[in-house]
């Protein structure tokens, strides 16, 4: 069972297994932006049907942990870009379950499917 196709919301996932969400810290400290590391991190569990990101930095106000990434600069963004482009091609769902800081953030958000 745990290797067969299942459905979440609108997206058919491959098998019912997951990554839950880990703190990594592999994004730097001063800026959040994320490590490129990150894209063969997630790469390397595309087995998998879902992956769970760690919880992602809103602002610069909200920062929950040092090396936490961010996801609100542009340069943050183009990194994230550049990581889920290493996961796109898998047929995997890579998702943010959250935010560091804002308890009223925290939200379901897609941050890349293919």
């Amino acid at each position: 069972m745990a290797f067969t196709q299942t459905k979440l919301g609108s997206h058919t996932l491959k098998n019912r297994l997951s990554l839950a969400p880990l703190t990594r810290g592999r994004s730097t400290p001063d800026t959040g932006i994320p490590h490129l590391t990150k894209g063969e991190y997630y790469s390397a569990r595309t087995g998998l049907g879902f992956l769970i990101s760690e919880g992602l930095n809103i602002n610069d106000e909200a920062r929950g942990w040092l090396e936490a990434p961010g996801i609100y600069t542009d340069e943050q963004l183009e990194a994230w870009k550049q990581i889920i482009g290493q996961v796109k091609d898998t047929n995997v769902a890579l998702y943010s379950l959250g935010s560091c800081g804002i308890r009223e953030q925290v939200r379901i958000c897609s941050i890349g499917y293919n």
